[in-house]
């Protein structure tokens, strides 16, 4: 009688177990994608074995030079409010329409101002 019981018993719960596994593995995969999106996951590639780490190489290193580039701007920006003149983002004179990566950057700064 007792292992009827048992029987039972297993037979009901291991469906359960086995959709709570799967419902893990989900979890546990989705948290991967976001820590990888969000940069927070090194990957050790090794570029000779496909193109691939080579061109994600490549765009790494094209983004770090962009950042090197944006931190020398921020740095002449707060250099010149302490030297006591403007800089020269805020010059009015010249009449182009902004590009695309001024509009983005404009929008962060307002963003900023409004969250401040």
């Amino acid at each position: 009688a007792d292992s009827a019981i048992w029987l039972e018993t297993l037979t009901r719960s291991l469906p359960l177990a086995g959709c709570l596994g799967l419902l893990a593995g989900c979890l546990l995969t989705a948290r991967y994608i976001v820590l990888d999106v969000q940069g927070l996951i090194e990957h050790d590639l090794d570029p000779d074995k496909s193109s691939a780490a080579v061109s994600t190489s490549r765009s790494r290193a094209k983004a770090e030079s962009r950042s090197e580039s944006q931190s020398t701007e921020e740095k002449e920006v707060a250099t010149a409010w302490v030297d006591g003149t403007e800089p020269d983002e805020y010059d009015t004179s010249d009449d182009r329409p902004l590009s695309k990566a001024e509009r983005k950057r404009l929008r962060k700064q307002q963003g900023r101002y409004r969250a401040a």
